[in-house]
Order: structure tokens, then C-alpha cells, then sequence
């Protein structure tokens, strides 16, 4: 049995694709300090929602064996050319984040972020969740990969504990990874074609794909501005089935 714990949630893009990929598997909580957010979670999940990661009781979740966390990326994004990585302001929510990993110490930790947390954080991260007995992988996965007109680049690190297991488990964990990657890539494209075909310049926007930012559709500038936040905040689904997959390949087989 799978128990999750979803922190920095944003609009629940990781439980609800452990929810569609994991056979057995229980939600445990949210965990997002974004309001606009929090209405979405509430909407889509029976879950409770923690709003802060700093202030979650450890033992409340002592039992769980997945964590994941799209932690934020203000200071690790291309976009700010003043960053400090995970030693900044936002980013360095990853302190906490790694306290409740270290404590709760779960079977699997996905982690997300900027495709630039290679060159902003990602070694120490790496150096912590290894010297606690993990075994990783990481890479840098994009939204073109699964036919969406857009590149969004983000980097995914899998994290195994590696408690009561061997080298050839870890190796196995790779491999499915790699495996779930093609057959996700090849089904997304399946869907998908033809649904893009000919956005390209100004044709890209189309009068039948909602414009979020436009204010004719009965919203003011503020609701259309929590959404485009909120959606720019999200990861691309098939992105979170490759790892959830993988998850409930794993737990079949070990």
C-alpha cells in the first residue's frame, strides 16, 4: 500500500496521477500555502491540506512511503537573473523539505523543479538524499516530449531508500523508469495527434483554445490572474505518470 504525501501541491498534478497510476493507494494529505490552490484541492481531493510545509506534525505522517514535492522555483528559474538557488528566499524551501524526508525517511521522494536546478542546488540535494541511504535518479523531462507544443523543461529527481535492498533492485528501479518513460511518451503522442496541428506562429492561437488571460469570459484580472499562476505553477501530467507508473510497476513486482 502506497500513502502519499504531496508537498508544495500547487493544483495536485502528482496526486492526481498516483491516484490514476497506483493500484493500491491512499492520498494522506496536501500540503499548499496558495489560496487560489487550496480551492482547487479542496474541489478535487478528500484529503486533509497542510498550508505550510515549515509547521506539518511529523509524527501526523510518520507511516508515509511517498513523498513528493514540487518545491518552488523563483530562485532556481532561467527567468531571475539574480538567483541563489536553494539558498534563496523561495527555493530554499528545500530545507524543510529535506527535514521531513530525513525524519519520515519513505520508501520513494519525487522530487521537481527548474531544468536550471542542475546548476542551482541540485549536487547538494543529491549529497543529502544519498549520505540518508538513497539511491537516485534524475533528469530533465519536456513537455514536447509528449506532443505539447511547448518545450518546459523541468528536472525530476526519483529517490528509492535503499533499506533491505540490493544493486540489482536499484538497477531494476532505473529501467522501469526508463521503460514507463517511452510507453508514456508513445501514449501522449497517440492522444494527442493531430490535436496541436498547425499552431505554429500566429496561428497558435485559435479561437477554440481558451485565451486565460483575456477578461471576457465573466472572471476579473485577479481570478484570470490565479489561474495563469497557478496553471504556470503546474506540472505537465505525463511528466508525474512516468514516476507514478513506475511506483506501481515497482510495488507489483517487489
Amino acid at each position: 500500500m502506497i500513502y502519499h504525501l504531496d508537498l508544495c501541491s500547487g493544483i495536485g498534478t502528482f496526486a492526481e496521477s498516483a491516484q490514476r497510476n497506483i493500484r493500491n493507494y491512499e492520498l494522506e494529505a496536501l500540503c499548499e500555502s496558495d489560496e487560489y490552490c487550496q480551492e482547487q484541492l479542496r474541489y478535487n481531493f478528500n484529503a486533509p491540506i497542510e498550508p505550510d510545509v515549515r509547521t506539518i506534525d511529523l509524527l501526523r505522517y510518520a507511516h508515509v512511503n511517498l513523498i513528493t514535492a514540487g518545491f518552488p522555483c523563483q530562485d532556481i528559474s532561467i527567468a531571475n537573473n539574480n538567483a541563489k538557488g536553494i539558498h534563496g528566499e523561495n527555493s530554499g524551501l528545500w530545507f524543510d523539505i529535506a527535514k521531513i524526508i530525513t525524519y519520515i525517511r519513505p520508501r520513494y521522494v519525487v522530487l521537481e523543479n527548474s531544468s536550471m536546478l542542475v546548476q542551482r542546488g541540485l549536487t547538494s540535494i543529491l549529497v543529502h538524499l544519498a549520505s540518508i541511504g538513497y539511491a537516485l535518479e534524475w533528469r530533465t523531462l519536456r513537455a514536447e516530449q509528449f506532443g505539447y507544443p511547448h518545450r518546459r523543461k523541468r528536472l525530476f529527481v526519483f529517490c528509492a531508500n535503499t533499506d533491505g535492498i540490493g544493486l540489482e533492485e536499484i538497477h531494476f528501479f532505473h529501467r522501469t523508469i526508463t521503460e514507463e518513460l517511452c510507453k508514456t511518451e508513445d501514449e501522449a503522442h497517440s492522444r494527442l495527434a493531430g490535436k496541436f496541428s498547425g499552431l505554429a506562429g500566429v496561428g497558435f492561437f485559435r479561437d477554440d483554445y481558451p485565451k486565460f488571460c483575456e477578461v471576457d469570459n465573466g472572471y476579473t484580472h485577479q481570478e484570470n490572474a490565479a489561474e495563469l499562476h497557478a496553471l504556470g505553477n503546474s506540472i505537465i501530467p505525463e511528466c508525474c505518470d512516468v514516476y507514478m507508473r513506475a511506483i506501481n510497476t515497482i510495488e507489483g513486482v517487489m
